[in-house]
């Protein structure tokens, strides 16, 4: 009963199928990241039209303006020491960013890699002892012919020596 339910829980894969599962995860990693960086850039072109005067002109003061209010009655309070420092976390979250999606891929490749890897040498295990089975099935084939056809000669012998 256990050997069965220890059966019913393996399959097989062939390389076929594994590379095929790799390239679809790949597709839909690419997918999913062009996706966000697509959504990203609308989102960032929509803040900048909504934005236009205020941006313009705080590039043409070189001032930062940290928050932009939603309702054009609210003053606008512009911080210089602040510009920097927004600009600096900003584009260190980037690079962070990057750097992890850069060591996922790299990490998700090596995977793939090794599971290929792996996968392969299963099979050529596999196919070695197939060939050796295969060795041993043909000479016992052989066996059995050569003991059936002595057999059949005895048998024949027998016979002969009887109706003489």
């Amino acid at each position: 009963d256990s050997d069965s339910a220890k059966k019913d829980k393996t399959f097989n894969v062939s390389v076929k199928d594994i590379e095929q599962m790799a390239k679809e995860i790949t597709k839909q990693t690419e997918k999913n990241m062009s996706d966000a960086m697509r959504k990203a850039a609308l989102l960032s072109y929509v803040e900048a039209k909504n934005n236009f005067d205020i941006i313009i002109a705080s590039q043409e003061h070189g001032l930062h303006i940290p928050n932009i209010p939603q309702n054009e009655d609210t003053p606008i309070r512009i911080d210089r020491a602040s510009d920097a420092n927004k600009s600096t976390s900003k584009s260190n979250q980037y690079m962070n960013d990057s750097a992890k999606i850069k060591a996922m891929l790299i990490e998700h490749e090596q995977f793939v890699s090794d599971l290929v890897d792996e996968h392969e040498q299963r099979e050529s295990s596999l196919r070695e002892e197939m060939e050796a089975q295969k060795v041993m099935h043909s000479r016992m084939v052989e066996n059995c012919l050569l003991a059936s056809s002595k057999a059949l000669k005895v048998v024949r012998d027998k016979v002969a020596e009887d109706l003489c």
